[in-house]
């Protein structure tokens, strides 16, 4: 009986017990406190009690004396009978309403919700009915809502396996399983997954992809201009073109050149990431296929500064594509990870011959 502070459900049985027309001392008794505090209470506006504006009230004067108050959150009566979505403080006027020993039809009609709202929030708990474990009731089922994960225990087995194993990407596991891809980067991103993007076969490169540091330039005929026929890749001899760091030494490089219908990949070591060791590598390529060489799909690394020569010695169309697409050379740069992914930077060098 000693404590004078009241609490904000404190406040919401006060103001509905007050509106049943109960005594100050029956409050009093009902929540603990002495009758001059219950009489105080009542009083603390100057107008119509209601829980909320003396809470508000209680804050504002509590912060003028630099104390803190933990925010309450009311949220305002519910009016219309449609509605079936029950707030704290409603859930303190049930309780209390019930306690009194309201039927069902006057605690729906004092709250303004269905006598079928009450009743299922009455029967919530498998005990007594209490206001602040039936709201946390609530919260925990609202939380669990919406839509369930396909992710089974056998499905993360697999993937996991797949992925950090047998070196698949998510692209590549997706399509066995049958689901979309960006799910598999949600479940890793979410940690559902035991996976970290370092784990993936291009260690999370296409997401977090570094800042290119060669050097590029601006000249050269755009893909724009590219015969269609190269697009739909029906005939041989289309080529896309890139170089790949071989080494961990700066300038230690292969180029890589993949022909766009068969996908056959060709790799060539360089002397270095330059456009002269480019150009080399080119011209062997050329000599190799002779006729069978039509075109060329690169990027603007300074690498391919020389395709004017690489024209004019071959006979090749050299078409650039557009800044930030690597998707206008997909083919190259799937091969591209296909290959550091089982030969990682400074070991590639030793595979490809000299020459």
């Amino acid at each position: 009986m000693s404590t004078t502070i009241l609490s904000f459900q404190n406040r919401v049985v006060i103001e509905t017990l007050h509106n049943e027309g109960r005594s100050l001392r029956y409050i009093a008794n009902y929540l603990g406190f002495s009758k001059t505090t219950i009489f105080n209470e009542l009083h603390r506006l100057n107008s119509e009690y209601q829980a909320g504006l003396a809470q508000t009230d209680f804050e504002r004067k509590v912060s003028q004396r630099g104390l803190m108050v933990l925010p309450h959150n009311p949220l305002e009566r519910r009016t219309l009978m449609s509605t079936t979505i029950l707030s704290f403080q409603n859930r303190v006027v049930i309780e209390t309403l019930h306690n009194e020993g309201r039927s069902l039809r006057y605690i729906a009609n004092y709250l303004g919700f269905s006598k079928t709202t009450i009743f299922n929030e009455l029967h919530r708990l498998n005990s007594e009915y209490q206001a602040g474990l039936a709201q946390t009731d609530f919260e925990r089922k609202v939380s669990q809502r919406g839509r369930k994960s396909s992710l089974t225990k056998n499905l993360k087995h697999l993937i996991e396996e797949k992925i950090q194993v047998q070196k698949w990407s998510p692209e590549q596991v997706a399509h066995v399983v049958g689901i979309a891809y960006k799910t598999v980067y949600n479940w890793i991103d979410q940690g559902w997954l035991d996976i970290q993007l370092p784990d993936l076969p291009d260690h999370g490169i296409r997401r977090h992809r570094a800042k290119e540091k060669r050097g590029t330039f601006n000249y050269g005929r755009s893909i724009e201009e590219r015969p269609h026929k190269v697009e739909t890749r029906q005939e041989f001899g289309h080529f896309e073109a890139d170089t790949v760091l071989s080494g961990k030494r700066k300038g230690q490089a292969v180029a890589t050149f993949v022909e766009r219908k068969s996908r056959l990949t060709i790799v060539k070591r360089l002397h270095g990431r330059d456009s002269q060791s480019m150009t080399q590598a080119v011209l062997e390529l050329a000599s190799q296929l002779q006729d069978k060489l039509k075109t060329l799909t690169v990027d603007h690394g300074k690498e391919f500064a020389n395709y004017q020569t690489i024209e004019r010695r071959t006979c090749t169309q050299v078409y650039f594509a557009h800044a930030y697409s690597p998707h206008e050379r997909g083919s190259n740069e799937n091969r591209n990870r296909v290959l550091r992914r089982f030969i990682p930077k400074g070991v590639l060098r030793r595979f490809i011959p000299k020459g």
